[in-house]
């Protein structure tokens, strides 16, 4: 009897345990079922990145000598290729900027097929670019599955890591991006475009002088930003084109704190690559009051009084020279 007890108890345990591996396995497969699902549904009409196939459109149509303004969004929301237009006849301009999490070396890959003799190409990466974001972040990601045709400006070693340690926190951008899109209704989040590819929609304001900023260059990041740097130069220069390197702008509370290692970046830039720079970090800083929700991120104010700037600098430090 007492045997038969326990053979029973086993049989019933075996049961128990195989209903609740199936319970489990059937859960995993649910929650694997949505997300995939969750991946696969399109990304909402507000989200910036749809913009990525708006100025690559922008940019094919024009014909003749052009300006490209590259980077992130300190140049989507710091520069007005509209106002560098109209204060510099001769050229067309198309902003190109989108978001720094793209890096730099995607940055210049997208608009490499485009360069053409004459053309002028304003590049101004954000300093995080030599702290080790020059190869882009789980925004590739992003940018290739909202616009695929991207996935050809990133290598298949680089799309690799990136799916192999960003997945989940592309599944977790992802549903930020629902969020955002209910709180762009307050926040003015959703990002319109014009014509020329310049920011034309408002942003919530706060006080960028609180905004911690810090610059910790490293050597290997350094490096390879030195030689995408040098490669691009060379490669515009054979096709009869002129980069030009302009510094981001940022608060003058944060240059202020940072104005030793920034500096020290730019003597090393200077030394180290064959590209022109157009102008010194200091040359781009404005007040805070300039700014709008980010150090990076200047008000249409601050973009038309900063894009006269960088015109008048071209003309009288490149083209009359």
């Amino acid at each position: 009897m007492y045997l038969f007890c326990i053979s029973s108890f086993d049989i019933l345990s075996r049961d128990y345990m195989k209903i609740f591996v199936l319970k489990i396995v059937q859960v995993v497969f649910i929650i694997t079922v949505l997300l995939a699902l969750f991946i696969l549904c399109p990304w909402l009409d507000g989200e910036p990145f749809h913009n990525i196939e708006t100025k690559h459109l922008l940019l094919e149509k024009i014909t003749g000598k052009k300006i490209i303004l590259v980077g992130g969004s300190g140049v989507a929301n710091g520069l007005s290729a509209g106002t560098i237009k109209k204060n510099m006849p001769g050229f067309s301009a198309v902003n190109m900027g989108l978001n720094a999490g793209l890096g730099l070396r995607f940055n210049i890959n997208e608009i490499m097929g485009h360069i053409q003799a004459g053309d002028l190409i304003v590049l101004s990466p954000e300093y995080e670019n030599f702290e080790g974001g020059q190869n882009g972040s789980v925004q590739i990601l992003k940018a290739v599955s909202i616009a695929p045709f991207t996935s050809k400006y990133v290598t298949s070693d680089q799309y690799r890591k990136l799916l192999r340690y960003d997945s989940l926190t592309f599944v977790q951008l992802k549903a930020q991006s629902y969020f955002d899109r209910v709180t762009s209704i307050f926040t003015h989040a959703s990002v319109k475009i014009d014509g020329y590819g310049d920011r034309i929609s408002e942003s919530s304001t706060r006080d960028v002088s609180k905004i911690e900023f810090n610059l910790k260059v490293t050597p290997q990041a350094y490096s390879e930003c030195v030689a995408i740097l040098n490669h691009f130069d060379t490669f515009c220069k054979e096709r009869g084109a002129i980069v030009l390197l302009s510094y981001p702008s940022i608060p003058s509370v944060q240059f202020k704190t940072l104005e030793q290692a920034i500096n020290n970046l730019h003597k090393s830039l200077s030394k180290n690559t064959h590209i022109l720079i157009l102008h010194t970090p200091a040359e781009a800083v404005f007040g805070p009051e300039y700014f709008d929700d980010s150090v990076y991120h200047l008000s249409k104010a601050g973009r038309d009084i900063r894009s006269r700037k960088i015109a008048e600098m071209i003309t009288s430090r490149v083209i009359t020279q």
